[in-house]
């Protein structure tokens, strides 16, 4: 749980906005859907970082998640400034991805 902190932390800083759990008891997570417009993230049982919701802020690369990029299952960066997609093939776990309302100009990482 430690090495989790410590990356929700680097997450925090490098995109410089606030992002608080969806549920505070993490060991007992089975199914997490996102709500509002809110900054959130969900872990499984062992703490692993499985879904961050961060639509609407101002992120613009996704360099940030790379930490997060061998667990994460659901991101969802809609409403960013995010203009390429060229590190998206390192995220081997996710599932659902949701890029909407950014400013992609380069999709050559969507091989």
């Amino acid at each position: 749980m430690k090495y989790t902190s410590q990356i929700i932390e680097n997450i925090k800083n490098y995109y410089n906005i606030e992002l608080s759990q969806l549920i505070e008891n993490d060991t007992e997570i089975s199914k997490v859907e996102f709500y509002k417009n809110e900054n959130k993230y969900s872990l499984d049982s062992n703490g692993n970082i499985l879904k961050i919701n961060l639509k609407n802020n101002t992120i613009s690369d996704l360099e940030g998640f790379l930490q997060v990029s061998n667990t994460l299952t659901h991101l969802n960066l809609s409403g960013n400034r995010i203009n390429k997609v060229n590190l998206i093939n390192k995220f081997k776990k996710l599932k659902y991805l949701d890029l909407g309302s950014n400013e992609i100009k380069d999709i050559s990482g969507l091989k």
